[in-house]
């Protein structure tokens, strides 16, 4: 029946409104809208320690060497005469910039951190690189190192790459620390249990500060040798730029001030509240993750005399106990003798990505494969000339086609010298092969999740461009691999339209370590706890083993559970275990808002459908996408050939990537396991169906993604009956960004669940009200509303099938109460009171109107929606399948009128800012740093 979902289906729980929404939003992002969604997308996935000395030993292990060894030197015991944070005594009583000055100093004076510098880079972010441009040429796209300009307070870097200039350099951080004022005690606190912050604030009071003492430790730190001292250069032709840089308020600072990090950097201020601490150091990991190759991020975070070392992965953070170390300063002494000491890999970083330097061979090779051949390709779609683009002979040595925009992105990936370059390794079993890369051409955003960076790279082999996805796959065992996915997919000769795979695999046995941690500190009733093993705090280097961390606490099928249900993940953990994985594909695409024509933009969606039915209906596939988006839409130009006589085109065609959150259909009558504790998505591109419910993805509602994907599209750059560039932007924020919250979950916003349910495509105009929108082409305002159409009658039946559900059993009415004998004077009163002489004289005029309907407001709410029709029915059977879906769009594509469909340049206007808040505020502010 239509709208039905497949019966005995566990569908994960899904939580499609994450950061990376945030960031696809149409309204310009501040800083404090991020930093406000990374904290609700973190706020679960917390685990604190025991104590400092355990974190130590399982997560920053010295090396086990064996034979002939380099003896790690012993780290020099802390004296009173000595103790290297003599000058902090009063920590807490300090302004948060004084106290960077004086940890820095005394790390640097004392060598706490052997071979690394800490240096200071609180008051200037990266600087963005200048390049003039020519007259007629294009401005360039912003700095992808850090568009949000943040600085975090300090950082260790090794002693050859300190930095001079006070600036974050992120590329070359080893361990960045982040620093809060103790004057407010616990509140800045984000790890603090709830009972700690009530209890700063109830101690929280005005304190004298002794300022001759100030005075004092000022003059005895200005003697300390610090490498972080700017150098001053006469001359120096930047300089008035970077202080006008520096003067620029960050975005977001002036109508979100407490959720704006960089307010707190002013001489003054006060230290912010848990929260924003949180989101502060919640974005910073997710930047170096993103600049750099780890595996897993520590962190040190100081406020005022207290101090928390962090263990930063993919699923969450691992978090110390609170420890003075004025007090105690020998755990954080022995944390900085251990990053200097143990290797890269148990720092974090990842041993298969080597970084390049200038001199090396392969960063020469890539400058070279970044210059424009003559040999290069164009990619218009045209009528390609005999012998245009054949393909070469088996075994044949000439060079592989390489299109004009395949080396220009690749080109754009090197051109900041800022970003590091890598050479990456893929393994999948015997076969080792390796990828030279820059900067990501996509980074997805937040600090856990998948983190998924695809590069446009060069095969060390070969020597051809080619696709490389690193990111961190769930890692449970019905959860099948992309790059397996997609070898099936290649496997069948129907399906032609997705990633042609090269290669895949995991990297090493690199997996997160937070879950497991979770599991052993949260252990199930009918569970013993025991000690972690020791191959957790190896498992960022270890060779793969028949032990697995992961499977501590892991929740074993019930006695009268199906074998087919049992599942290999702790239901009640709230965070995800994650495998390093990379896959590689032949093609590099093109992303779909490169799209030339309304026509063009069709073709690309109907292949992206055809392939998704293929793929959902061929024998040995049987798999839904489950995460059709725009941006896993690419164009890939292919040369094409209707038949034999036809003449060869050099075609735009549309390929559905990204296949890693698939899954098989369920037969009737199968029982279809839920894979994982939860699963994401785009929000914007979601059907209002899963938006709103828990259920299972079904056809309809990838098909409503399509349409959705289409509207979007053709809103935003094809010229439509929406005159105002304004208004096309408030139309897109307000049908696809914006959301409701009900109960505390955030749902479906109420313009997309109204359009879909009333199936008509109209914006709202204030002086005139609601305006259907049309394309001034018939073909594709046809084919719209004919989807349309069928999504409505889809939500019809939904929504009565809905109320029938709920008002199955329906509760006796409760008798009116009997009105008290006053209430007739009162009523009396007040109708004397008010009455007029022309009252007569209009009444016979007005009684003459016939009454409407009279419904009470509870029989108005109980009452029942209109029953589906015998038509609805058949309309919403038409999205039950892909076979409508062709039909119609074949029909429409004979149609006269495509050619008025040109591409017009965006519409939404740079810069525009919603009115509407991008996170939930009060699920924001309902939170205070994580939940405990």
């Amino acid at each position: 029946m239509p709208g039905e979902r497949p019966r005995g289906v566990q569908e994960t729980p899904r939580n499609p409104r994450t950061v990376r929404s945030v960031t696809q939003c149409v309204g310009k992002l501040t800083l404090a809208a991020y930093r406000a969604q990374s904290v609700l997308d973190c706020a679960d996935c917390v685990v604190e320690t025991q104590d400092v000395h355990e974190f130590l030993i399982e997560l920053l292990p010295f090396p086990d060497h064996q034979g002939r060894r380099r003896r790690i030197p012993r780290r020099p015991k802390v004296k009173a005469s000595n103790h290297p944070f003599s000058t902090l005594e009063k920590a807490d009583s300090m302004s948060e910039n004084k106290v960077v000055r004086l940890f820095a100093a005394a790390v640097n004076k004392h060598n706490l951190a052997p071979g690394l510098g800490m240096a200071r880079c609180q008051n200037k972010p990266d600087k963005a690189p200048k390049k003039r441009r020519r007259k007629g040429e294009e401005p360039a796209e912003p700095p992808k190192v850090d568009t949000m300009r943040q600085k975090v307070d300090a950082a260790f870097y090794r002693a050859d790459r300190v930095p001079k200039d006070s600036r974050p350099h992120w590329a070359d951080q080893i361990v960045p620390a982040e620093f809060k004022s103790g004057k407010r005690g616990r509140a800045a606190d984000p790890f603090a249990t709830k009972a700690e912050h009530d209890d700063a604030d109830r101690e929280e009071q005005a304190t004298d500060v002794d300022e001759q003492d100030d005075d004092e430790l000022d003059d005895e730190a200005e003697e300390l040798p610090e490498l972080e001292e700017m150098e001053e250069e006469k001359g120096d032709e930047d300089e008035e730029d970077d202080e006008d840089e520096d003067e620029e308020p960050e975005s977001g600072a002036d109508d979100k001030p407490n959720v704006d990090a960089q307010a707190t950097k002013e001489p003054g201020a006060q230290a912010t509240p848990a929260k924003d601490v949180f989101g502060q150091i919640t974005t910073y990991v997710d930047l170096l993750q993103a600049v750099q190759h780890r595996t897993a991020v520590f962190m040190l975070l100081v406020i005022g005399r207290r101090f928390r070392i962090l263990r930063w992965d993919r699923a969450g953070v691992i978090v110390t106990p609170s420890v003075d170390y004025y007090e105690e300063p020998d755990e954080l002494c022995d944390f900085l003798w251990r990053i200097s000491h143990v290797s890269d890999t148990t720092l974090g970083f990842d041993p298969t990505a080597i970084r390049l330097s200038p001199s090396d061979p392969d960063w020469v090779k890539m400058e070279e494969y970044a210059v424009a051949l003559e040999s290069d390709v164009s990619s218009a779609p045209r009528t390609l000339q005999p012998g245009e683009l054949e393909q070469p002979a088996p075994g044949s040595e000439e060079s592989p086609v390489v299109f004009d925009y395949v080396r220009t992105m690749f080109a754009q990936s090197i051109a900041d010298r800022r970003w590091p370059r890598y050479r990456l390794s893929v393994c999948q079993g015997s076969n080792h092969q390796e990828f030279l890369v820059g900067k990501p051409t996509f980074c997805a955003s937040g600090a856990i999740g998948r983190g998924t960076r695809g590069f446009v790279a060069i095969d060390c082999q070969t020597g051809c461009f080619v696709w490389l996805k690193d990111a961190w796959r769930v890692s449970y065992e019905k959860v099948e691999p992309e790059g397996s996915i997609l070898a099936r997919l290649n496997a069948d000769p129907e399906i032609k339209d997705v990633p042609t795979l090269l290669c895949h695999g995991d990297v090493l046995c690199q997996k997160t370590l937070t879950a497991t941690w979770w599991e052993a500190a949260n252990p199930l009733p009918s569970t013993r706890k025991s000690k972690r093993s020791k191959n957790a705090k190896n498992a960022m280097e270890a060779a793969p083993s028949s032990t697995s961390d992961g499977s501590r606490g892991v929740k074993r099928k019930r006695e009268d559970e199906p074998e087919s249900l049992a599942t290999d993940y702790r239901a009640d953990c709230p965070m995800r275990q994650h495998n390093h994985y990379r896959v590689v594909v032949k093609e590099v695409g093109l992303p779909l808002k490169k799209f030339r024509d309304g026509i063009q933009l069709v073709h690309i969606l109907l292949d992206c459908h055809t392939t998704h039915g293929l793929a959902a209906t061929r024998p040995g596939i049987n798999i839904l996408h489950r995460d059709i988006s725009d941006s896993n839409i690419i164009i890939v130009p292919k040369v094409v050939q209707a038949n034999s006589n036809s003449p060869r085109l050099l075609n735009w065609t549309g390929v559905l990537t990204d296949w890693e959150m698939s899954k098989p259909t369920a037969s009737h009558g199968d029982l279809t396991p839920a894979r994982q504790p939860l699963r994401s998505g785009d929000w914007q591109f979601k059907s209002a169906y899963l938006l709103n419910n828990s259920g299972g993805t079904t056809i309809p509602d990838e098909l409503e993604s399509i349409v959705l994907i289409l509207i979007y599209y053709c809103v935003r750059y094809l010229d439509s009956s929406i005159d105002r560039h304004s208004a096309v932007a408030t139309f897109l924020d307000e049908f696809y960004d914006c959301f409701t919250v009900q109960d505390g979950v955030v749902k479906c916003g109420e313009r997309k669940a109204t359009l879909l349910a009333q199936g008509q495509l109209v914006h709202y105009d204030p002086a005139e009200g609601l305006i259907p929108i049309c394309f001034n082409a018939f073909p594709l305002d046809y084919l719209i509303a004919q989807c349309l159409r069928r999504f409505s009658a889809r939500y019809k039946i939904l929504r009565h099938k809905a109320w029938t559900k709920r008002h199955t059993h329906t509760t006796p009415s409760v008798p009116p109460v009997p009105r008290a004998s006053g209430d007739d004077s009162i009523r009396s009163y007040f109708l004397n009171k008010h009455r007029t002489a022309n009252d007569e004289f209009k009444q016979a005029r007005y009684e003459a109107v016939p009454d409407p309907p009279t419904v009470s407001s509870t029989a108005l709410a109980s009452r029942e929606p209109p029953k589906p029709t015998q038509e609805d029915e058949k309309l919403a059977m038409d999205i039950e399948d892909h076979e409508w879906f062709r039909w119609i769009v074949y029909q429409c594509l004979t149609f006269p009128g495509w050619e008025k469909l040109q591409k017009v340049k965006d519409r939404v206007p740079k810069n525009w800012e919603s009115p509407h808040s991008p996170i939930p505020r009060e699920l924001f502010s309902a939170r205070s740093g994580h939940s405990r």
